[in-house]
């Protein structure tokens, strides 16, 4: 996950489900009842023990998981959750079933973020069924292994509630003229949000943290904060009727009852479940190699939902062609506001395209509206102007291959991160240039006369950019929190680390890079891979040139040579273009006070900053 940059029907399974349910709807239950008001909550052989039965897994995916030893390894949750859209009520009971061990247990529990001031409230925690006293520190809660254990598993009940804020969908003009960067708190960007529209549920639940998992309490790093263990869950959802709910999983029972839809998903070997409820959405399907994709649009949106489905369809395609079959049997790609101009965001099994950017537009653009004069969230003439007056300054063809390139970057992530996966907080170079590489491949193979440039312009144009704006350049492999800004983070994981994949095809040749991806695939399926996984995977594939390859690793991903090998000149179009502001913008008055002085023929650089910075470091997605 990265810069804005940073996812059917078994009988047995159901009445499982209808059995476990855990219930805080308010019906006379009390949570953790299962029909035997004195029998322990969560008992682990409760639990869906899900096999490669699973309507969730494709063909190939089952393979996966069975060779990979997933359903030995993998944590269960079970979730029964009363959501209320509206106001953004969640009371939830959870249950996960764990590998054992000798540490502490470890969950990262997001809603509890200072930054959400969501009211997280968690009323009950036991293990192995007894009551424990909960160490909770902001989005880390740490729990005491029984002592007196010594199964295969330990089990873990808890019951919560919070309150879904409400997120702002415009880019606070503070913000952009801020350019602090904090515009990609994972707090701050929709994640977990409320809107007129819909409401989005991305790490929503208490999600256990492998031993030695980056778990700061308050993630102060750019971009994404996923680290978690591939796992199985089912998640039965008691919405009010009338809204539409979707998720990373398979949906495998939907029924009604007065003025509720109670909903259960299912989902093997995904690292979260995430959810995403709206009223009023059109939908489309198109089949890819045996897995439906499901492309839902916001009521605006419809009139692209075709074009969203080809894109999304064929870079499923290609991708799966070129680094081996996606696992699973569905792929979501939502329309869904983000905050903070987000171009995407990616689940297991989920993408999430920011609205604006889902219509063929750029993220970001709606906050500045004030500051253009007039426009709204959808558009307008001002938004129009600078999205037109954008792609002059980034040569033409950012808006044209914007959506593809966004769309293609959160496919990929299919692959890096949520099937071969990482810890996207203290490794983030390991997923994002290879997604950034991937949907290089993508326009390549669906555009062969315009791939290479469009893929210049999305990845070292970001950098070139980027660094006219004042950021130094800095080694990609490092922690996020670790980059001086999140300008300085797009610029080096998005816009120049790719570079090393272009360098290693020219060294050692496009199938032979693509066969050793293929292979670390398969290899890293369903587990957690280190850079130094990736590193020797790309060794292996290079026979008597390792130390060739190991030299291209270190100069562009541990090192900082972008200058010397990407350039630090305007990308393509030239900053010349950027005269237009000043009519854009009323006049060199209105300018002058954006940039810090001049006018519209005198521009510094330094002082574009202030405006830019949230265009961008969003022409990717996360």
């Amino acid at each position: 996950m990265g810069t804005a940059a940073r996812r059917r029907s078994l009988a047995f399974v159901t009445a499982v489900l209808i059995a476990l349910a855990a219930c805080s709807r308010g019906d006379g239950r009390a949570p953790g009842a299962r029909g035997d008001p004195d029998a322990p909550p969560g008992l682990a052989e409760g639990l869906p023990d899900m096999g490669t039965d699973s309507p969730s897994l494709s063909d190939p995916g089952r393979r996966l998981a069975t060779t990979t030893a997933l359903f030995d390894r993998a944590p269960r949750y079970h979730l029964d959750a009363l959501v209320e859209p509206e106001t953004g009520k969640v009371e939830a009971d959870v249950v996960a079933s764990l590998p054992a061990g000798s540490e502490p247990l470890r969950f990262r529990v997001f809603p509890n973020l200072a930054a959400l001031d969501a009211g997280f409230h968690l009323s009950r925690v036991e293990v192995d069924g007894r009551a424990v006293e909960p160490d909770l520190d902001r989005s880390v809660l740490t729990l005491e292994r029984p002592t007196n254990g010594g199964g295969q598993r330990v089990e873990v009940a808890m019951t919560f509630s919070y309150t879904v804020p409400v997120t702002d969908l415009a880019t606070d003009p503070s913000s952009v003229l801020g350019g602090d960067g904090s515009g990609l708190d994972p707090a701050e960007i929709g994640l977990l949000g409320r809107h007129g529209g819909g409401l989005s549920l991305g790490h929503w639940f208490p999600v256990w943290l492998t031993p030695g998992a980056e778990a700061e309490p308050e993630p102060d790093g750019f971009g994404d904060i996923a680290n978690f263990p591939a796992a199985n869950f089912t998640a039965r959802l008691d919405v009010p009727a009338g809204w539409q709910l979707f998720s990373g999983g398979v949906n495998t029972d939907r029924r009604q009852e007065p003025g509720r839809t109670i909903s259960t998903e299912e989902g093997v070997g995904l690292r979260d479940l995430a959810i995403y409820l709206g009223r009023d959405l059109a939908t489309e399907e198109v089949e890819v190699g045996g897995t439906t994709v499901r492309v839902v649009s916001q009521a605006g949106n419809v009139d692209v939902l075709g074009e969203v489905g080809e894109e999304s369809s064929s870079a499923l395609s290609i991708l799966a062609d070129a680094f081996g079959p996606y696992p699973w049997s569905e792929l979501d790609v939502i329309d869904v506001p983000l905050g903070s101009g987000v171009g995407g965001m990616e689940w297991p099994g989920a993408i999430w395209i920011e609205t604006a950017t889902f219509g063929g537009g750029i993220p970001g653009l709606s906050g500045l509206e004030g500051l253009l004069g007039g426009g709204d969230s959808s558009g307008g003439e001002a938004s129009d102007g600078l999205e037109g007056l954008l792609g002059e300054v980034l040569g033409g063809g950012a808006a044209g291959s914007l959506r593809s390139f966004i769309v293609a970057h959160e496919v990929a992530h299919q692959w890096w991160h949520a099937l071969v996966g990482n810890d996207s907080i203290t490794a983030p170079v390991v997923d994002e240039p290879l997604a950034q590489f991937s949907a290089c491949h993508y326009l390549r193979v669906r555009s062969p006369q315009e791939g290479d440039e469009h893929c210049a312009l999305h990845t070292e144009g970001q950098y070139r950019a980027l660094r006219g704006l004042g950021q130094p350049d800095a080694p990609a492999a490092q922690a996020t929190d670790q980059f001086s800004s999140s300008l300085q983070y797009g610029a080096v994981v998005y816009g120049k680390a790719p570079g090393f994949y272009e360098k290693l095809s020219d060294l050692i040749g496009e199938e032979a890079l693509l066969g050793a991806l293929r292979s670390y695939v398969e290899a890293n399926a369903f587990a957690i891979a280190t850079p130094e996984d990736l590193r020797g995977a790309l060794r292996a594939a290079a026979p008597g040139r390792a130390e060739e390859v190991d030299a291209l690793w270190v100069r562009w991903l541990e090192q900082a040579h972008g200058d010397e090998d990407i350039g630090t000149g305007a990308p393509l179009g030239g900053l010349g273009a950027l005269g237009g502001l000043e009519g854009l913008l009323g006049g060199s008055g209105a300018l002058e006070g954006l940039v810090g002085g001049g006018d519209a023929a005198e521009v510094d650089p330094a002082g574009l900053e202030a405006l830019l910075t949230k265009l961008l470091e969003d022409l990717s997605g996360r």
